[in-house]
């Protein structure tokens, strides 16, 4: 039972109504994993009322067609189409271009294996262009062990492994300056979900000097020399692959 109409056609407008608006919100077709019945009863106003039927089927589990992106075989996030996708992992390489570089971007890929599924997911747990930038912008908690070693201290842990001694106590409430060699302490890091290849060249000019060419003249004084022909400078292009 999940809500109240006077008639089966009102329901049925409502419905549509509803499907027709997810939609045009996710540019593709929406369903329901279930078909909905109907049945004749006696309901006080009061009731029907308090049980809407257009905000009860809001809350249904609409389905939709979408397309969800794998980082090494491990789902990461699903979005409507892949097209979707596609412009979001372009925007997301685009924000780790260089600024104001001379280089020449050659090509630009992922370090990880990227795959991607069809997979029906409820339209409410779709990710919006945005929110999977902002997914992937932020990366990913991980936690590592580490061993204890002779002279260690908070400050040189935390330090070596990019930390605050306030993280580093965070993940570790018990610890203490007095740490022992061979004692294991938790390591917090955020670490990217996807790394960036960028492939680039860089071609400058460099100055090449004139050559020298010295020759003996029978016919000049000894300690004096003659300038016969006046060197120029040469320029060479340099291309560098990054």
């Amino acid at each position: 039972e999940i809500g109240f109409v006077d008639s089966r056609q009102q329901g049925t407008l409502a419905l549509n109504s509803l499907e027709e608006k997810l939609e045009q919100q996710v540019g593709q077709d929406v369903f329901l994993p279930d078909t909905l019945g109907y049945k004749t009863c006696m309901v006080p106003r009061e009731k029907m009322e308090k049980y809407s039927f257009e905000s009860s089927i809001e809350k249904l589990p609409w389905m939709v067609k979408g397309v969800e992106m794998c980082v090494e075989g491990k789902p990461v996030m699903v979005m409507a189409a892949r097209e979707d996708l596609d412009a979001m992992l372009e925007s997301y390489q685009k924000s780790m271009l260089p600024e104001d570089s001379k280089e020449k971007i050659e090509n630009v890929s992922f370090d990880e294996d990227v795959t991607f599924r069809s997979r029906q997911i409820a339209v409410r747990d779709l990710v919006s262009g945005e929110d999977a930038l902002k997914c992937l912008s932020a990366g990913q908690d991980t936690q590592k062990t580490y061993i204890v070693q002779e002279g260690d201290n908070l400050w040189s842990i935390a330090r070596a492994n990019d930390m605050l001694v306030d993280e580093l106590c965070q993940v570790n409430p018990q610890l203490t300056e007095e740490m022992k060699p061979g004692q294991e302490i938790k390591l917090a890091s955020i670490e990217p979900l996807l790394n960036v290849i960028i492939t680039s060249t860089l071609i400058e000019k460099e100055v090449l000097p004139c050559e020298v060419q010295t020759k003996l003249d029978s016919d000049l004084d000894r300690g004096k020399t003659k300038i016969v022909e006046e060197g120029e400078v040469g320029e060479a292009q340099v291309v560098y692959r990054l």
